[in-house]
């Protein structure tokens, strides 16, 4: 027993090792391609998230010249129609004042600046305002953040994708896509990224995770590769089995030739 196993030993090594590299190799390709995937996921996530931040910086601009705070019609209310992030709009006239204290250091934050502001976001619970301060009125609309997620192009399926992407800002977070991360876990792999809306009036950061544990790797291709290989290596021993019998068979053939003429 002993020594067939060592007969079968070199075979047995060659198996391992070769096994054991491809394995590795076609692990290491997974591992990259789940990678180029999260990496175009969530860099498709932030261009769709920029381009909404900035439209809704272009819908307050177009709000301030409006000059429709005295119109009994109140067409900045119809907005909602047009936009479904917005869910409230609030305006203040010249001769009028904010019911609220932060509205109005926000309106004179935002006539500094020239641009809308934030003002004391609820992101936890799903919620922003954006102000711009003008004249003769200034405006005050209040952001869905769900509703600002343009779900019919996003690259990921949001109750499916194992990535995690929130938004945060000022320690509050909105939870955009749950996941199936596991920062916790001391095995696998963690792909994150992390980078700030360009909107100056808007800065969210998006933040997204992945976690990718020994269960996600490709088991079944590495058994296939692993049993290719037993298969050619059993094959290529058979090979040269079948060679040395036949010139052992070759062999004796002439050994009995010689003997016969030596006879």
């Amino acid at each position: 027993m002993m020594l067939r196993l060592q007969r079968h030993a070199p075979w047995i090594a060659g198996w391992i090792v070769a096994s054991a590299v491809g394995c590795l190799l076609i692990g290491q390709l997974e591992i990259s391609r789940l990678e180029e995937a999260f990496d175009s996921d969530v860099r498709g996530a932030y261009r769709l998230l920029n381009h909404r931040a900035g439209q809704q910086d272009a819908l307050l601009s177009t709000l301030a010249l409006l000059r429709s705070g005295n119109d009994p019609s109140r067409p900045e209310q119809r907005l909602q129609s047009v936009y479904p992030q917005v869910v409230s709009v609030q305006h203040r006239s010249t001769e009028a004042a904010w019911p609220l204290a932060h509205l109005a250091a926000a309106e004179s934050e935002s006539r500094r600046l020239g641009r809308p502001v934030l003002t004391e976001p609820a992101l936890s619970k799903g919620r922003y305002q954006l102000l711009m301060g003008a004249d003769p009125t200034s405006y005050v609309v209040q952001i869905d953040v769900r509703g600002m997620v343009p779900w019919s192009e996003w690259p990921m399926a949001a109750d499916a994708s194992p990535v995690r992407l929130t938004l945060d800002h000022a320690g509050q977070s909105f939870v955009l896509q749950p996941g199936q991360t596991n920062p916790a876990s001391t095995t696998g792999w963690n792909f994150g990224f992390t980078q700030r809306l360009t909107s100056a009036s808007q800065p969210f950061d998006m933040v997204a995770q992945r976690h990718v544990g020994w269960g996600d790797l490709p088991w079944s291709q590495m058994a296939s590769w692993s049993l290719l290989v037993a298969i050619l290596l059993l094959a290529t021993r058979a090979l040269l089995r079948q060679r040395t019998d036949g010139q052992r068979a070759h062999e004796l053939l002439r050994l009995g030739q010689v003997a016969r003429l030596n006879t």
